[in-house]
């Protein structure tokens, strides 16, 4: 997972200008949080590197022995049909004549349009890395919603990936908690994923990612806790905890686990395991 603001060099015309990557299996999913003084129409920009073909909602993307497939999600996905005029809602494409870097010659670059006029939009758009270019066998993806969220399911491989953006917890409110309820789930995260085998609850997720968030419960059950707002990625395996945290100058916090693990790893280092009625205690995590 990166973080990236770009608010600054482009403050002129925007209050947020946010891009998130979440690199999880084979794709990646880059996240746009924005915000305008004005409103305006958003367009995406794609330089391919490579030999690019749209098919359907797809731009697939080929260069020698790799391939790569873009897949806009949000805030709309892309017209299935160069006939624009039957998908009025949806991103229309426009290919561009651009000089190349080196100014020797013009390359072909792609813009992805959203027809309605706006100042705030969230953009998802997942880039599946193909093992083959004729790879045929690729995630399949659900666009979800609910009250305060939008997300996604994957599915890919007999398991299944739960994606939540917390729309509360963008920036809009100053004073007043982001709380939402999403399958229930109930955290103030600005984004988690739960990811589980099919045909499993969601509660028995052995993979978590928190993003910018201080609790995670389900019920009464308390699946990640923490006084202070934390990045964090848990994957319990071989009855080992492995964590990744970030977030704050010393952290402390706590994660649901049914069993004692055997060991506990965070950022790497081996620490004590402490277990207290099903959760496991870290404290006193540094960032080095």
């Amino acid at each position: 997972y990166v973080l990236a603001n770009g608010t600054g060099p482009v403050s002129n015309n925007f209050s947020r200008n946010f891009r998130h990557f979440l690199w999880m299996d084979n794709v990646i999913y880059m996240i746009d949080d924005l915000k305008t003084h004005d409103v305006g129409h958003f367009e995406w920009l794609w330089h391919p590197g490579g030999e690019a073909e749209k098919r359907g909602i797809d731009l697939n993307i080929t260069n020698g022995n790799s391939s790569v497939v873009v897949r806009p999600l949000y805030p709309r996905l892309l017209a299935k049909s160069d006939f624009v005029h039957d998908y009025p809602e949806d991103l229309y494409w426009e290919e561009v004549e651009a000089p190349t870097e080196d100014l020797k010659g013009t390359e072909t670059y792609y813009s992805f349009h959203l027809p309605a006029k706006v100042d705030r939009v969230k953009g998802l758009t997942a880039i599946i890395l193909k093992e083959t270019p004729d790879q045929k066998d690729l995630p399949y993806m659900e666009r979800r919603e609910g009250k305060d969220w939008i997300g996604l399911r994957i599915h890919y491989k007999g398991k299944i990936t739960d994606l939540y953006i917390n729309q509360l917890a963008d920036g809009r409110l100053m004073h007043s908690n982001s709380w939402i309820e999403a399958d229930g789930w109930f955290t103030d995260a600005y984004m988690f994923a739960v990811t589980y085998e099919a045909g499993m609850e969601p509660a028995g997720s052995k993979e978590h990612f928190i993003c910018y968030g201080s609790a995670l419960r389900r019920g009464d059950v308390s699946f990640f806790s923490s006084l202070a707002k934390l990045f964090v990625i848990q994957k319990e395996e071989n009855g080992r905890m492995k964590l990744w945290m970030d977030g704050q100058p010393k952290m402390n916090a706590g994660f649901r686990s049914e069993k004692r693990p055997k060991a506990v790893v965070v950022n790497g280092k081996v620490t004590p395991v402490v277990y207290e009625k099903g959760t496991v205690k870290v404290s006193g995590v540094v960032i080095e």
